[in-house]
Order: structure tokens, then C-alpha cells, then sequence
């Protein structure tokens, strides 16, 4: 199903960005699965050309232990003006942290689909950022996955092209791609989990979802809901179907990349990720 809002809103934008010529280089993305500490314990850092960190990275100590060089932010509660209070000063503290804390050179990727860019002019005030933004216009595969299977070989010129990039269904799928357009060859993944589904559990009182959420930097217990906007509580079968489509993404930029031979190496942790090579 093409997602025609935020494809339409892409191009209008007129902010594609083209796939060019890079040399080859080693890149290291840092997701914030809760593994991330172990991991990075057998990192060597000097390796990578590359650091690409995710979300809420900067409100960690390691943010500037690593000093990574590409932050990206894919899900629109960073700055949709519509989501929640406790969305909004979530957001607000990692962008003061990235602002206060940055002084090396760092490229922050935005989607093309953000429509707020405001929210981020207060990193303009850092000399060392710099606001890039790439083509997200998606099909998306929520409702089924046989458009993928079907048309594939299309999807995959598309991304190629940058003229779609793989649905944001997982922060992870943005920094796999962005790591293909700045000419990545070999991609090394930590913190790449995926186990939040392990961590779903209903209150047998009134039947609502919650979850004990786990990330490198900490734990929470919160409620499931549909979106970050409304307080509308998710169903188990409809946050089954979300990781479904994570995991069926994440399967088909695996092949993606092998066309291309681009090695994708995960270094997680207890991931449940099985479609990306293992160094063990």
C-alpha cells in the first residue's frame, strides 16, 4: 500500500537526495537495544570511518565517549506538534543535549516527511551541526507483505535510485539506509535487539497492554498505545502485526544489500535478528 500522504509531501519538498559517488568506507551504527553496553565493550572504535547513533542516544554518557558523527531521527514524535506532553519533554531534553554537548562535526538525517524542521533550528545555534535531510517517500508493507515479495526487484531499484526508501518501521531500517547513501561497504550493527515483543504483557484486570521497556539506558514501564498523539490502547494482535513488518523490512534490505555487496555484519547481543551475518 503506498503510504500517498507522506510520498506526495516528499517530492513536493523537493529534497531528494541522490545516491553519489562516496569512497568505500567502514560504518558502525549504534541502535539502543539494550545489549549496547556489552557490545560496544568489544568494539574498537577507530575502525569506522563512520558512527551513526539513533534517538535518544545523546542522553547517554556514551554520546560523548563515541563522539559519533550522524545522528538520525526517524519517528515523528520528535517533532510533531501534536504528540503528547510527555513526548514533547522526552524530545526536548535530547535535543538540549545534543546542542550543549556536541563539539565535533555531526550531521543530524531528518526524513523527507518531517514537516516541523522548527523543532530542530535550535541545533542551527551549534557551528558543528549540520541539518541533512533524504528522500523517505515509502511503499509501505503494514497491510501485507506480498507487495514486497511480488514487486522486490522494483522496491529495491527504487531504494537504489533513492526515489522510495524502506518504510519507517524501525528507527533501524532509516540508519541501515542512510548508511547506504553515504557509500557504506561493510556495516557493522550493535544494540540491534528487537526483543520488545518479549516484553508485552496484559493487565488481566482491564485487558490493556503495557510493557516494561528496556534500552541501554534504562528501563520504564509504560502503556501501549495505537499512536504517540491520542491515548487510543493498543491491541495485541495490531502490535504483533507492527513487529511482523519490522522484522519482514529488515529481511528484504538484507537482500537489498547483498545485491549490492554491501556486508552487514550484526554484532548484537541476544538479537532476534536473523537475517543479517553473525561474528561470533
Amino acid at each position: 500500500m503506498l503510504n500517498i500522504q507522506r510520498t506526495i509531501y516528499s517530492f513536493i519538498k523537493g529534497v531528494v537526495h541522490r545516491k553519489k559517488n562516496f569512497p568505500n568506507n567502514k560504518t558502525l551504527i549504534l541502535l539502543n537495544g539494550p545489549s549496547l553496553n556489552a557490545d560496544i565493550n568489544e568494539i574498537f572504535i577507530d575502525d569506522y570511518e563512520n558512527i551513526i547513533c539513533v534517538n535518544h542516544f545523546a542522553d547517554s554518557s556514551l554520546y560523548i565517549d563515541l563522539k559519533p558523527n550522524i545522528y538520525v531521527f526517524q519517528d515523528s514524535y520528535f517533532w510533531d506538534s501534536r504528540v503528547r506532553l510527555e513526548y514533547k519533554s522526552k524530545r526536548k531534553k535530547t535535543f538540549e543535549n545534543i546542542l550543549n554537548k556536541t563539539n565535533w562535526p555531526l550531521q543530524v538525517w531528518l526524513p523527507s516527511y518531517c514537516n516541523n524542521l522548527e523543532v530542530f533550528n535550535s541545533l542551527r545555534k551549534n557551528k558543528f551541526i549540520c541539518l541533512k535531510t533524504y528522500n523517505a517517500a515509502y511503499i509501505d508493507s503494514t497491510i501485507t507483505g506480498n507487495i514486497y515479495k511480488i514487486f522486490e526487484p522494483l522496491i529495491h531499484f527504487l531504494w537504489k535510485e533513492n526515489l522510495f526508501s524502506p518504510p519507517p518501521s524501525n528507527v533501524s531500517n532509516c540508519a541501515l539506509y542512510i548508511s547506504y547513501l553515504i557509500g557504506s561497504k561493510l556495516i557493522d550493527v550493535v544494540g540491534l535487539n528487537l526483543s520488545f515483543f518479549k516484553l508485552i504483557e496484559v493487565d488481566t484486570k482491564d485487558n490493556k497492554l503495557f510493557a516494561n521497556n528496556e534500552h541501554f539506558y534504562g528501563k520504564e514501564k509504560t502503556y501501549i498505545y495505537k499512536d504517540k498523539v491520542n491515548l487510543v490502547h493498543a491491541k495485541m494482535h495490531e502490535e504483533m502485526h507492527k513487529y511482523t513488518s519490522v522484522f519482514y523490512i529488515l529481511n528484504s534490505m538484507a537482500k537489498f544489500f547483498q545485491k549490492r555487496n554491501i556486508t552487514v555484519n550484526n554484532l548484537t547481543k541476544e538479537s532476534y535478528v536473523d537475517c543479517f551475518k553473525r561474528k561470533i
